[in-house]
């Protein structure tokens, strides 16, 4: 909303006089609202990760102004980013990251009119390497009685963040691959939810 302001002036000696200043408009605006802040998530090394916040003013002809931060640790000091692209807009990505680790990040969102500041959630990247190689055992070979054989992967072990796949394509939750032909077979593990973040293969042999 906006407020008027006037000067009055009196001469206090005789108390007239009265003299009243042009009235002097103050326009007071709200700080920026953010309605989809920016969420913490994951990465694997060598990857880039685009982070979004949605945000509105309440001055139509004033554009929105946005400034990505980042700090060593989460709670600052956060200094302005140099790296990756997008660092002024509403959509910043990240640079790639060739060690595992937190990195953190906030946004600050201005009106160009009004100067008004909004500041982000302070929300973390998480950076993981590339898992090794799965550690496993051939536990069932096929004979007389079975005809295929069994792998059962034990590192990473189930329920350890990890799932499984024997083709690098088509991934399971089960650390066990059953019914598996003769042959040589590869399995590879990657962490739930970092769908490229692939191990090496590792080879197991089906007589």
């Amino acid at each position: 909303s906006n407020t008027f302001y006037r000067l009055s002036v009196t001469d206090s000696g005789i108390g007239c006089g009265l003299v009243n200043s042009d009235p002097a408009k103050i326009n007071v605006f709200e700080s920026p609202l953010i309605s989809v802040q920016p969420t913490d998530d994951e990465v694997c090394i060598d990857q880039t990760h685009t982070f979004t916040v949605v945000a509105a003013g309440n001055v139509p002809s004033s554009a929105l102004l946005y400034q990505w931060q980042t700090a060593a640790s989460l709670a600052g000091p956060y200094t302005n980013v140099t790296a990756g692209n997008g660092g002024t807009t509403a959509l910043y990505t990240t640079p790639t990251y060739t060690t595992e680790g937190n990195r953190y990040f906030r946004v600050l969102i201005s009106q160009s009119q009004s100067g008004c500041q909004t500041i982000s959630n302070n929300v973390t990247l998480k950076v993981f390497d590339k898992p090794l190689a799965p550690i496993g055992d051939v536990t069932q070979q096929p004979s007389c009685d079975n005809v295929s054989g069994t792998v059962s992967i034990t590192n990473p072990d189930l329920g350890t963040g990890y799932e499984y796949s024997k083709d690098g394509v088509v991934f399971q939750a089960s650390n066990i691959f059953s019914n598996l032909p003769s042959g040589s077979v590869q399995i590879y593990v990657r962490r739930i939810g970092l769908n490229t973040c692939i191990s090496p293969a590792k080879t197991f042999t089906i007589f």
